[in-house]
């Protein structure tokens, strides 16, 4: 995992741009779960992060 980078003008900029990315993140994990939960499919997810999750057999 990366670890993420903000450059900003201010404190407000920065603040900003941390709650973008946070919420970013919490909608991905968000998301997972549901589908997880569903049953449904995980082929949605890009190469590396569905290798990544051995969720179901």
């Amino acid at each position: 995992m990366a670890t993420p980078r903000r450059l900003a003008a201010s404190r407000a900029d920065a603040a900003r741009a941390l709650g973008f990315a946070h919420a970013q993140e919490r909608f991905f994990q968000m998301d997972l779960m549901r589908r997880n939960a569903a049953g449904g499919p995980l082929p949605f997810l890009p190469g590396e992060t569905r290798h990544r999750l051995v969720l179901k057999p």
